[in-house]
């Protein structure tokens, strides 16, 4: 049996692309790593946001 807090978090990330698609954005696996770390508590907010201006503004 599957474990309710993975499939909570692959709903959620899911979704989230979802949107992201809709508004005509594209999302890498890249994205979707470091998104699944935030959703396992790995890395706070502030980290993922660093992480993401520093991959896109080097």
């Amino acid at each position: 049996m599957y474990n309710n807090k993975i499939l909570n978090k692959n709903f959620v990330l899911n979704n989230a692309i979802a949107s992201v698609g809709i508004e005509g954005y594209d999302t890498t696996r890249i994205d979707r790593e470091l998104c699944m770390t935030f959703l396992d508590n790995k890395i706070t907010r502030e980290e993922l946001v660093k992480i993401n201006l520093e991959r896109f503004n080097p």
